[in-house]
């Protein structure tokens, strides 16, 4: 898994309408369909570069989408933990194992060849002997004294620093590992507050699986965050951090992009937890970094590290997203020792980048165009003078990183959990009256003062978490009122806030965009169920915080049956100008809908080992550039507010010359819907090959990220998972083209 920097701006998007994003779905990541996209669109530009790629109609086709999130991970290997005391029965033909120090039981391991992730993971969760197998997720970096740059640093001021200096500013006893890109050591606002090992280092490389001496930072991401905890403070030059003298040690996991493994992210939690338990005080670590896909390993990990002493403080994410309906990981983690941080800016109004949750995220904190060191030489985020202002729930994170460091420093005896509960109490904050500022488990925003002068610093009491006691999952009649039910009880007796909201269907392609359309995203514990022509199963959370760091999380499921008359289903005819044209022509698609209301439509473009598709349109055309000489088959499917589908019209377009003629791919499901567990069993046999030939092989993706290879036209999938499944149905002919073909089928509860 790859993991995401939370700096803003980093994280490549495509403008438009919900979850504009370009995702590869990775089946065999090597090439794309060559197209380009107007803006007419309602997407922004984006070229899809083509690779070379073997002519061999076995292999893999490549799916490429934009409009859905999905986390990324590294194509050819995957975690799997191994239970207590079992064999460790690695698949036949794994090329290389790596183990973990700091877990026995875990293993990171290459794919035999020729097998994906997801089916890598599927076999291995199969097998008795195994805790969990997953992906290997990607991570990304998602920023009074005399020092000349004093006055920009509003951040210190809205937080009470000069106030908390009064009475501490040392903090030497304290090592603050920062697990990011790096440190610049050579920073001569940060050289006097460097972790040091007896060899001299002042930290470790963490990749490929294994941690060396190193941590140089060549992104600059790692580097901002260090200043806000520790720049060394009335010196004359540059910043304050928080701590003007403490001990900064450097993780460097994350390379010069900003982004990185899980497995890596392991091996650096690992490697604080084996220092801290040789008699380093590292008590605190920071993590301006996240996916949104969950790692049992990372979250184990982190677990391990809060039993040896060490509070995680972790970035919420800059999604702006509810992270109780859509997570962001570490930040998410039901881990006790970890704090996730918010953004907000000067007028402590919450940044319009930054996620929230009253489950999920706890505290605010400054992190709109803060200033911080970053390095001098010609890295993404370098600049000349040595500071730069940056934006993100990572340069909010470090805030929160530097007091706890203050508050282990004035008493060293506080355990995690402890720590935790004193930033995060009413008396170590301020309130917060901007909606999305306070949409936290604390609703408030980090005061360094406060939290310092905490009464009960040196007797303090965990405070004990609210209980949530849900209502019964709700089956509703299309146009009836929806009631959600939850109650929940606090054992301090602490007001709790609840709020409720649509976890939707992030990745279901247009069911996706047409359900959050219709269903309310959050608000209220009812609504009127919308009209619709299917039963269709949507996932809502609910919520609760005590206001002091504390809170619980469930969800419930409504079902909404189909409406006796809900309409018929929108209708269009699709053309292209011209169907045959040179490379880096621009070709008109009109896909124009006879239904008067809400519609939206999708587009694919399927060629030799490839397919691409882009979601979701509301006009009734668009531009699309082919870089590449080929014969493409454009098809389209149109959905409309009651979850009617159209019929998938295709035409077939030659650019450069190209001759030859994708498949035509066609499927049948003997049905749509059912409890769970529900096994739909799927004919496409009546695909067909204009070129005459029959069809040698058929793809069946039932899992995101899996593709299974058939010769038979007949399969199944088997879903578990009450909600909306997107099924991915491919055809590929002797000469290597493909076509795909959706279906959605609905898992009720």
């Amino acid at each position: 898994m790859r993991l995401v920097l939370f700096v803003t701006g980093r994280i490549a998007r495509v403008a438009g309408h919900v979850n504009k994003r370009l995702v590869c779905v990775a089946f065999v990541c090597a090439a794309v369909v060559p197209l380009v996209l107007s803006p007419g669109a309602g997407l922004a530009p984006r070229a899809l570069e083509a690779q070379s790629l073997p002519n061999l109609a076995e292999r893999d086709p490549v799916i490429t989408t934009v409009g859905i999130t999905v986390p990324a991970f590294h194509p050819s290997r995957v975690l799997v933990r191994f239970r207590n005391g079992a064999p460790s029965d690695f698949l036949p033909g794994s090329p290389s194992v790596s183990d973990f120090p700091g877990q026995r039981n875990l293993h990171l391991v290459q794919n035999p060849p020729g097998l994906s992730v997801a089916e890598v993971v599927r076999r291995y969760q199969a097998n008795p002997n195994v805790l969990y197998a997953e992906p290997d997720y990607i991570v990304r970096t998602d920023v009074t004294p005399n020092d000349k740059l004093w006055n920009q640093q509003w951040d210190m001021t809205k937080i009470s620093a000069p106030t908390a200096w009064n009475t501490q500013t040392d903090s030497s006893n304290v090592v603050v590992a920062i697990i990011d890109t790096g440190i610049d050591f050579t920073h001569p606002d940060l050289q006097g507050n460097l972790w040091t090992s007896p060899t001299g280092s002042h930290g470790f490389d963490c990749v490929n699986g294994k941690c060396v001496e190193g941590g140089m930072d060549n992104f600059g991401h790692g580097t901002h965050v260090a200043g806000t905890i520790g720049a060394v403070a009335n010196n004359g030059i540059g910043i304050a951090g928080i701590n003007w003298s403490v001990k900064l040690m450097s993780l460097k996991f994350l390379d010069a992009n900003g982004s990185g493994n899980i497995s890596d992210a392991v091996l650096a939690f690992d490697q604080v937890t084996a220092l801290k338990q040789q008699g380093v005080n590292v008590r605190v670590t920071s993590n301006s970094w996240g996916s949104g896909g969950f790692s049992q390993s990372l979250k184990d990990a982190m677990a391990r590290g809060e039993a040896a002493g060490i509070v995680h403080v972790c970035a919420a994410g800059n999604s702006n997203v509810n992270a109780d309906a859509s997570p962001m990981y570490p930040a998410a983690y039901s881990n006790r020792g970890i704090v996730s941080v918010l953004a907000t800016d000067k007028n402590d109004a919450g940044a319009s980048f930054t996620n929230t949750g009253l489950a999920s995220v706890d505290i605010a904190a400054p992190g709109v165009n803060t200033l911080s060191t970053v390095p001098t030489g010609s890295c993404t985020l370098c600049d000349s003078s040595g500071y730069k202002l940056l934006s993100g729930t990572s340069m909010a994170t470090p805030h929160v990183s530097g007091v706890l460091a203050a508050l282990f420093q004035k008493n060293p005896a506080l355990t995690p959990n402890q720590a935790r509960d004193v930033v995060l109490d009413p008396r170590s904050y301020d309130a917060l009256s901007d909606a999305k500022a306070k949409s936290t488990s604390t609703g408030g925003r980090l005061n360094f003062a406060k939290a310092l002068a905490y009464p009960l610093l040196f007797t303090p009491v965990l405070n004990k978490f609210p209980v949530l006691t849900m209502g019964p999952n709700v089956f509703a009649s299309s146009g009836s009122l929806v009631s959600l039910t939850a109650t929940a009880s606090d054992p301090d007796n602490d007001p709790i806030r609840m709020a409720w909201s649509n976890m939707g269907t992030q990745s279901e392609w247009l069911f996706s965009w047409m359900i959050n359309s219709i269903f309310p995203p959050t608000g209220g514990s009812s609504f009127t169920a919308p009209s619709l022509a299917r039963t269709t199963t949507v996932p809502y959370a609910v919520s609760v915080a005590d206001g002091r760091g504390g809170s619980a999380q469930d969800r419930t499921y409504v079902t909404v049956a189909a409406a006796s008359k809900p309409g018929a289903p929108p209708s269009g005819t699709l053309t292209v100008s011209p169907t045959d044209a040179p490379v880096g022509r621009a070709l008109t698609v009109s896909f124009p809908t006879t239904e008067p209301g809400q519609v939206a439509w999708d587009l694919w473009a399927a060629t030799k080992f490839a397919v691409t598709g882009v979601c979701c349109f509301t006009g009734s055309s668009t531009t699309v550039t082919f870089t590449n000489a080929g014969v493409y088959r454009i098809s389209t499917q149109a959905i409309d507010h009651a979850l009617n589908l159209s019929t998938r019209p295709s035409v077939v377009v030659r650019i450069g010359g190209a001759t030859g003629e994708p498949p035509i791919a066609s499927a049948t499901l003997d049905k749509l819907g059912g409890p769970v567990p529900l096994t739909v069993n799927i004919d496409m046999s009546a695909s067909v090959d204009p070129d005459g030939n029959n069809i040698p092989t058929y793809l069946f993706g039932c899992e995101e990220g899996s593709l299974i290879r058939s010769r038979k036209a007949q399969g199944s999938c088997t879903f578990t998972t009450p909600g909306v499944h997107w099924i991915k149905l491919l055809v590929q002919d002797i000469s290597g083209y493909v076509d795909q073909v959706s279906a959605y089928v609905v898992a009720t509860p």
